[in-house]
Parts: C-alpha cells; structure tokens; sequence
C-alpha cells in the first residue's frame, strides 16, 4: 500500500514530466516560428502553397502582418518556456523531497506568478514592437491578457498558502 508520501512524489513527477514535455513543444514552437521568420524576411514566397496556408492559419493578410504574428509567436513561446521552467522545478523538487511547504518552492511560485504578469505586458510590447517594424496596420489587441494577470493573482494566493504550510511545518518539526 502506497503512503501519501509515494503518492504525493509520484504525483508530482508525472506532473513534471508533462511540464517537461510541455516546455519541449515551446521549443519546438520557437525553433519553427524562427525558421518561418527567416523564410520570410530571406525570400519571396508569395506563390508556395505554404505561404499561403500560413497566411489563413494565422488570419494575416500580407507578409508583415504575417512576419509580425510569427515575431510574436517566438516571444510568448520564450516567456510561456520560463513560465513552465518554474512550474518543472517545483514538482520535480516536490517530487524528490515529498514536502512542498519549502521556501524554495514558495519563491518558485512566486516566480512563476511573475512571469505571468510580465509576458501579459511583454506581449503587448511585442506586438506593438512586431506590427510598427513588420506591418502597415494596428496590431489586434492593445491590452494585457487579464487571464495571466488573473492566473499569477491565483499563482501568488497559493503562495500566501504555502507560506502558511511551511510556518506549520517548521512548528510541528520543532515541536517533535
């Protein structure tokens, strides 16, 4: 019979594992959309069909809008990785010490939240800064995404919890 101990570490690595998994389809994501960048900005391919299917698939409706949303594309893949970096690191060490009421994993936490506020602005930036040197028009949005801000108040909540489960922790462990 399992312990909650082997079930929170087992938990906690299968957690990390998909985070990890995760965090490869950023790359990925960032490699291609840096290949599909180049492309663009090196030829001309107005005439290949995968020009085109780019230009549906991410609603663009010329090559500078189109560079702009593949510019955007690689900076939330780079921010998003960071995001996820975090949330590896803290199941992976709550995995290897089965105790996530540690002071480590509330800064994590912590990091992580900021992160999520910082790529809903940094996003905003970047397509100001991608649609101003690659397009003739406005980009879409001009607002940071409230669902990160909303997420790393979430993030920063569980903290606060955190904080309190390592209080307790260090009183009940001194108290043995």
């Amino acid at each position: 019979m399992q312990t909650l101990e082997d079930k929170l570490k087992k938990r906690s690595g299968i957690i990390a594992a998909v985070s990890l998994v995760i965090g490869a389809f950023l790359l990925l994501d960032f490699i291609v959309s840096l290949i599909a960048l180049l492309w663009l900005l090196i030829s001309s391919p107005e005439s290949s069909q995968f020009y085109q299917f780019l230009l549906i698939a991410l609603h663009a409706n010329s090559k500078g809008v189109l560079c702009a949303e593949i510019g955007i594309d690689m900076v939330s893949a780079l921010m998003l990785m960071l995001i996820i970096r975090h949330a590896y690191l803290f199941f992976k060490s709550t995995k290897n010490n089965a105790r996530p009421f540690k002071a480590d994993n509330i800064i994590k936490l912590k990091k992580a939240g900021i992160g999520m506020i910082v790529y809903a602005f940094v996003e905003v930036i970047a397509r100001k800064g991608f649609y101003a040197s690659f397009a003739d028009s406005a980009p879409a949005s001009q607002v940071p995404d409230p669902a990160f801000i909303i997420a790393a108040l979430l993030l920063f909540a569980i903290a606060l919890i955190f904080e309190y489960g390592a209080l307790l922790q260090q009183l009940s462990d001194e108290t043995l």
